[in-house]
């Protein structure tokens, strides 16, 4: 059903950020600022990485959901978001909160409102 999809689409991001943190925290200085790393590096990193699997599952995909295409589509990018953030994440040795937010979490939000608009325009019969 479409609520599961949106419900699990909202809870994983918020999961695996909650992770990062809880897992980083066991670690002196695992939550410092680095005054260096704002977040755009994985901003940009997740965005580029994630945007061509997005549409080629969107167009593998193509008329294929008459009756959520748009939910469908949003949970298509927030899943190649999060496989996405796993691998920023592997790269990546800052934990400090407002870099996750801006380079982890902003990416799977972006890849999941792109799905969203474009799952209505591609996936429908």
């Amino acid at each position: 059903p479409g609520s599961l999809l949106v419900a699990t689409a909202i809870l994983l991001p918020i999961a695996l950020l909650s992770w990062k943190v809880l897992y980083s925290a066991q670690f002196s200085h695992g939550l410092d600022r680095w005054v260096t790393r704002v977040g755009y590096r994985c901003l940009g990193l997740g965005l580029s990485i994630g945007v061509m699997p997005l549409f080629a599952l969107l167009y593998v995909g193509r008329g294929t959901d008459p009756s959520h295409p748009a939910t469908a589509g949003m949970a298509i990018g927030v899943s190649i978001g999060l496989v996405v953030a796993v691998l920023v994440d592997l790269w990546c040795p800052v934990a400090y909160v407002p870099h996750l937010l801006l380079g982890h979490l902003l990416p799977i939000v972006i890849l999941g409102i792109v799905g969203l608009f474009a799952g209505r325009k591609i996936l429908q019969v």
